[in-house]
């Protein structure tokens, strides 16, 4: 049993790994040499029978000459038999020169049966075979006719006499080699395995060791006194385990660091949420309040303002909007951050979406003096997304196209590719440099600090549309050429198995497309619980309908069953879930819902339309004319 161990042990190791390799060649020398000495050991053995057969034929040359020359057939058969009872010749032949048989005995070559003629006698205790050892001569008497070939004698004998003769010397070799093969083996495995595989199992289970105690400093040594490469190698790794342990060491109180600061950092984090979603309503309230009194003044209904004071309010109105992007790009990117965004996906008409991007860019693109391209797939009909993410993302695109491009075209292109649609923005403006293409979608990065100061902008717009790019399940990429020009392309997936209403779209277009704008016998009821912030709007749809406004829920309850009231208007962002549900259940299909953060599901579903702050204008005065209809 331990023998059995010792080997199985033994077979998993380097050394019986390198003596495979070795031991297959060291056969086959040991093969090749001892079948030389085996063959040379047969070949002195052959010759030895041979000489044995010529020292016969010396002996018995005379004799039988003179007997067969006074043709003494006794004489003849006394001498062969003399021949044949020697050891090493098994069979003989004596043939005249005409092949006439004068004795054939014994152990002979196949061949002899040719031979028919016999003289004194016919086939008798004779043998044939096909191997024999065989020795021949003339036999001539040089005393009576020395010029005269009186017989062809032939000596025959088995090789197996040369094996009989040489099996010793041949056991002899096989045992020296064998005996030496496996002695060189043993010695072999024994020093491969002191010299080599116990040191290495050492390092091995050092190894091991290590990694299982937390990389703590292991020393090993060598029982060995010479220098050699495995006393370098165990060197090599006491020194690297003792480098690890302290790398080890190091790291672990640096990880410990970092887990506090990032903790410290999530807190922060938070803090700088919550601070610019706070920051965001406070600087939103007063200056929604300033664009609604400035774009009411400006316009100088009563003509009590001059020139440069309406160009001033201008001015104010056209700062307080940029200020507000700014701050609603910022709150936007802090939310993607956080992963906080609430996508709305609902059906949508691409077409209708797209001209009214392009309604809200022509005036602006002609008052540069550009030339806008708008084209959209006829193809494309409806999907399935989020309308106001799509939007924010191409107002994001034209918008850089409007500050970059001071001559030449913007492009706003749809199209239709299986299940998605691609939307192209392209400009002639002022392109990006090909180092800058893979940071341009990067937060607060620009091309460099002087497009900031000479355009204006935060730098997140771009960062802003990969991320709802993302959300939406879709891409951006950018394809721009310096001084030619850029061309942004917006991949958004159709999700058509999910569309869910799509008939009551198509009845909202249809209505849309009436443009049936005086309905001044309708009345909208209007939940004012922010006056500044409706204040535009109320104008707005005072020239259309006949608005009723409200200070509370008590005033609204009382007036919402009233048979003339068409659309209740309400913002939501001050009311808790519980009154929400209550207006969205008793009201139903009239409801139209302003939010500002997010609106829930069951919210949602029982409302005609929603909006989300800050309201557009004039997107708001379409949605609800459609309504009324």
């Amino acid at each position: 049993m331990f023998i059995k161990d010792f080997f199985k042990d033994l077979k998993n190791t380097i050394g019986f790994i390198l003596f495979k390799k070795i031991f297959f060649g060291y056969i086959l020398l040991v093969l090749c040499f001892t079948s030389y000495q085996i063959y040379t050991q047969y070949s002195f053995a052959k010759n030895i029978v041979l000489k044995d057969l010529i020292n016969t034929e010396k002996s018995f040359y005379k004799v039988l000459a003179t007997s067969i020359w006074h043709f003494d057939e006794v004489k003849i058969k006394s001498d062969v038999d003399a021949i044949i009872s020697a050891k090493t010749i098994t069979g003989i032949s004596v043939l005249t020169p005409l092949n006439e048989v004068l004795s054939l005995k014994g152990t002979v070559l196949k061949k002899q049966k040719e031979y028919t003629n016999f003289i004194f006698e016919g086939k008798k205790e004779i043998v044939f075979l096909d191997d024999l050892l065989f020795h021949e001569f003339d036999l001539i008497n040089y005393e009576n006719s020395p010029d005269e070939v009186l017989a062809k004698v032939t000596f025959y004998t088995k090789k197996n006499v040369i094996f009989e003769l040489a099996k010793e010397s041949i056991y002899l070799i096989l045992i020296n080699a064998l005996s030496t093969s496996f002695v060189l083996w043993i010695l072999f495995l024994y020093f491969a395995n002191k010299i080599l595989t116990i040191p290495l199992r050492q390092l091995s289970e050092a190894s091991k060791e290590l990694r299982i105690k937390e990389y703590k400093e292991i020393e090993i040594s060598l029982s060995t006194e010479k220098k050699h490469e495995l006393n370098t190698l165990v060197e090599n790794f006491n020194l690297m385990s003792k480098r690890i342990n302290e790398s080890y060491l190091d790291l672990k109180e640096l990880t410990i660091v970092q887990e506090k600061q990032k903790n410290e950092l999530i807190e922060v984090n938070k803090h700088k949420d919550v601070f610019l979603a706070n920051m965001s309503h406070e600087l939103k309230t007063p200056l929604n309040s300033i664009n609604v009194i400035s774009s009411v003044m400006m316009k100088n209904k009563r003509d009590t303002l001059d020139e440069k004071q309406v160009k001033n309010l201008e001015i104010i109105n056209a700062c307080g909007n940029d200020l507000l992007y700014l701050i609603n790009d910022v709150l936007d990117i802090s939310k993607l951050e956080a992963k906080e965004v609430i996508l709305n996906y609902e059906d949508l008409n691409v077409y209708e979406t797209m001209r009214e991007l392009k309604d809200m860019f022509l005036p602006q693109i002609e008052d540069k003096g550009l030339t806008f391209i708008f084209e959209v797939d006829e193809s494309i009909d409806y999907i399935y997304s989020d309308k106001q993410r799509i939007k924010q993302m191409v107002k994001n695109l034209l918008s850089n196209s409007l500050k970059f491009v001071k001559e030449g075209s913007i492009s706003l292109l749809v199209k239709d590719e299986k299940d998605n649609i691609k939307i192209f923005v392209k400009d002639e403006g002022i392109g990006i440099e090909e180092n800058k293409l893979k940071h341009i979608f990067d937060r607060f990065k620009q091309v460099d600090g002087s497009t900031t100061r000479k355009y204006g902008g935060t730098g997140l717009g771009l960062a802003i549309c990969k991320e709802i790019a993302l959300l939406l399940e879709g891409d951006i990429h950018v394809n721009s050429k310096m001084n030619v020009g850029s061309v942004f392309v917006i991949t958004i997936p159709k999700k058509l198995d999910e569309l869910t209403a799509l008939p009551r779209i198509k009845k909202l277009q249809e209505n849309k497309s009436k443009k049936i704008l005086k309905t001044k016998y309708e009345d909208i009821l209007v939940l004012n619980n922010a006056p500044i912030e409706f204040l535009s709007l109320i104008i707005e749809l005072k020239k259309e309908s006949n608005v009723i406004q409200v200070n509370d829920l008590k005033e609204l309850k009382e007036l919402w069953n009233n048979k003339n009231i068409s659309l209740v208007v309400i913002d939501i962002s001050s009311l808790n879930k519980e009154e929400c549900e209550i207006i969205s259940k008793d009201l139903k299909n009239k409801l139209f819902i302003i939010y500002e953060d997010e609106i829930f599901d069951n919210i949602k579903n029982k409302t005609s339309d929603f909006m989300k702050k800050p309201i557009n204008k004039t997107d708001f005065i379409d949605k609800v004319i459609a309504l009324k209809h």
